[in-house]
C-alpha cells in the first residue's frame, strides 16, 4: 500500500540558495517544453486547416531551451534536474492532450486542463528523483553524490520522528519561507509516497466478509459516529472526542490577536511596509489556526481506528453531510412595501458557519478516517443524515420535539432520554448496517464506474448531435462558416473549423488561434 509521509525541514541559507537555483532551472525547463508543443499543436492546426495531416511532433531534449542567450544559466543546473523538469512539461501536455483529442485513450476529457506556464508566484518547488537524495532514519542526504561536490547539497533532518519502511522513487520540495541570511535559515517542506509492502483488503472484499457474518456479529463490529460543535466525534459505543478547554481558549487568543492586527491593518497605508508585515504576522496566525485543526482530525480520526483495532471493529459510519449547504449564508428577506430588509438571522447563522468550519472539522475527520481505514482493512459507510438527531432508537419516533436542547434527547413518545449525539450515533449505526444488509451500499471503484459510463454516454450523445452529415474522413475545411451558440452566451453566433475525425469535432467545440506562441482557447 502506498503510504505518504510529509514534514519540515529547516534549510540553511547557502544551502537554500542553491536548492531554489535548482527550481528555477527546473521550472524554466518544464516552460520551455509546454512552449514548444504550444507551437507544435498551433502548426498542426494551421496545417489540419490547410488541407495537410494533423501531426504532433515533441521530443524530450533540453538542449534547444539551454542554448537560448537568456537560458545560459542552466549550465550550472544538474542535468537529472532539469531531466525531471523535461518530464513535467511532457507530462502536464500529455494530461491534456491525449484525454481530450484521443479517440483510442478511452477517457472522457475531464482529467486535465490546457497547460499553462508555471511561474515563481507558484511557489518554490522541487522534484528529485532517487540520484539526488539519500534517506537514513530520521535524516536525508541532497546533493548528486559525485566526487568533486559541486551540486552537494548536504545532511537534514525533518521536523517529527518516522519509522521509515519504504524507499521512495522520488521526493518534493516545497520553499514555505525564504531565510535572510545565516541566522534565518529557510523552511521547506518535504513529501514523498512509498510502498510499505502492505496489500490491504478491497471495499468489494470487505463488503463480502461484511456480509458473510451472522446478524449478530455485523453488529457486533459495526460503530457509527456523529459528527458535531461541542463534541468533535461522538460514536455508539458511549465514546466521545472533543477539544479541551485549554485548546479552545488558545485558539480564541489567537482569533483575538487576529481581529486586532486586521484592525491595525485598516488604519495603515495599504502597500506600505508596515502593512505588508502586518499580512505576515496575521497569515501567520491563520496558518497555526489551520494546523490546530488539521493536528485534532488527525487525533479524532486515529482514535477512531486505534479503538476500532482494540474492539474488532470492521465498519465505520458516517453521516453523508453536505458541508457547503449546511454553512450557506441565508438569503435577504425584502420588505415588499418600505424596501427594506427585514432581519433573516444572518448574524446567528455566521457564527454557526464559523464554528462548524473551524471547530467541527468534520470534512476533515471523515476523509482522514477513511485513509487510516484502508490500511486498518475497515469499510467506511456513508448514510442519509435526515433526522438522525431526532430518531427515537427505542419506539422510532421522529419529531422535532424529541431534541429538546442541544445535549438532550426526550422522546415525546416512549419517554427515552439520552444525550442527543450519542442518540445520533446509534441511529447512524442501524442506518449504516440497514444500507450493508440491503444491498445499497456501493464501492467508490463502482460509483467511479458509473460516473465514467455516464460521461461517455453524454459525451457520445454531444459527438452526435455535432455530427456532420458527410463522412468524416472526406470532411474539408469550412472558413467562416457560421453556427449557433449552443450554450446561449452573448455574442450570437460563432464560427465553425471542421476537421478529420475526432479531432474535427473537438476543433468544432474550440477556436483555436496562435498568439506569441501561446494557445487561447475560446469556447
Amino acid at each position: 500500500m502506498m503510504i505518504g509521509f510529509k514534514a519540515k525541514i529547516y534549510v540553511p541559507w547557502d544551502m537554500g540558495a542553491k536548492l531554489v537555483h535548482w527550481a528555477n532551472g527546473q521550472r524554466r525547463v518544464r516552460n520551455g517544453k509546454v512552449a514548444e508543443f504550444l507551437d507544435a499543436y498551433a502548426a498542426a492546426i494551421d496545417s489540419l486547416q490547410a488541407g495537410g495531416e494533423f501531426r504532433i511532433e515533441v521530443d524530450q531534449a533540453y538542449s534547444r531551451i539551454q542554448k537560448l542567450e537568456e537560458n545560459r544559466w542552466l549550465e550550472t543546473v544538474p542535468s537529472g534536474v532539469k531531466r525531471n523538469g523535461v518530464f513535467c512539461g511532457k507530462a502536464s501536455t500529455d494530461r491534456w492532450f491525449g484525454t481530450r483529442f484521443d479517440a483510442n485513450a478511452g477517457l472522457d476529457g475531464e482529467l486535465s486542463g490546457q497547460p499553462r506556464y508555471a511561474s515563481r508566484k507558484d511557489g518554490i518547488r522541487l522534484w528529485l528523483t532517487r540520484e539526488f537524495f539519500i534517506i537514513r532514519g530520521e535524516r536525508i542526504y541532497i546533493g548528486d553524490g559525485t566526487k568533486k561536490g559541486a551540486n552537494d547539497i548536504g545532511w537534514f533532518k525533518w521536523d517529527r520522528p518516522f519509522g521509515f519502511r519504504g524507499d521512495p522513487a522520488s521526493i518534493h520540495l516545497a520553499m514555505i519561507r525564504e531565510g535572510t541570511g545565516e541566522k534565518d535559515p529557510s523552511l521547506w517542506t518535504i513529501s514523498f509516497s512509498y510502498d510499505d509492502g502492505v496489500t490491504p483488503l478491497s471495499e468489494e472484499e470487505l463488503r463480502d466478509a461484511f456480509l458473510a457474518l451472522s446478524p449478530e456479529e455485523q453488529e457486533r463490529v459495526t460503530v457509527g459516529h456523529d459528527r458535531g460543535v461541542v463534541l468533535t466525534d461522538a460514536d455508539s459505543d458511549g465514546f466521545t472526542r472533543a477539544w479541551t478547554p485549554e485548546q479552545l481558549e488558545h485558539m480564541d487568543q489567537v482569533e483575538r490577536k487576529i481581529r486586532h492586527l486586521q484592525k491595525k491593518r485598516a488604519r495603515q497605508v495599504m502597500g506600505s511596509r508596515n502593512s505588508r508585515k502586518t499580512a505576515r504576522q496575521i497569515g501567520k496566525l491563520q496558518a497555526h489556526l489551520a494546523n490546530c485543526r488539521e493536528n485534532h482530525a488527525h487525533h479524532v480520526s486515529a482514535d477512531n481506528i486505534r479503538k476500532g483495532v482494540e474492539t474488532g471493529r470492521k465498519v465505520q459510519v458516517f453521516e453523508k453531510l453536505n458541508l457547503k449547504a449546511m454553512t450557506k449564508s441565508p438569503e435577504p428577506k425584502p420588505d415588499g412595501e418600505t424596501g427594506n430588509f427585514l432581519p433573516n438571522g444572518s448574524a446567528a447563522k455566521a457564527g454557526l458557519n464559523r464554528a462548524i468550519l473551524q471547530r467541527g472539522c468534520m470534512g476533515r475527520i471523515r476523509r482522514y478516517t477513511e485513509y487510516k481505514a484502508r490500511r486498518a482493512n475497515m469499510l467506511v459507510v456513508d448514510v442519509d443524515p435526515r433526522n438522525t438527531s431526532r430518531t427515537c432508537p427505542q419506539c422510532g419516533h421522529v419529531a422535532a420535539e424529541n431534541r429538546r436542547t442541544q445535549a438532550d434527547f426526550v422522546c415525546v413518545q416512549c419517554g427515552h432520554a439520552a444525550n442527543a449525539d450519542l442518540n445520533a450515533a446509534i441511529i447512524i449505526k442501524a442506518r449504516g448496517l440497514e444500507l450493508l444488509r440491503s444491498g445499497g451500499f456501493r464501492t467508490a471503484n463502482e460509483i467511479e464506474a458509473e460516473k465514467k459510463a455516464a460521461r461517455k454516454a453524454a459525451r457520445a450523445v454531444k459527438d452526435a448531435d455535432s455530427a456532420e452529415p458527410a463522412d468524416a474522413a472526406n470532411a474539408t475545411v469550412t472558413e467562416g462558416t457560421e453556427t449557433p451558440n449552443p450554450k446561449g452566451r452573448k455574442g450570437g453566433r460563432r464560427k465553425a473549423c471542421s476537421g478529420n475525425g475526432r479531432n474535427g469535432q473537438v476543433n468544432r467545440r474550440w477556436k483555436i488561434f496562435h498568439t506569441q506562441g501561446r494557445l487561447t482557447p475560446i469556447r
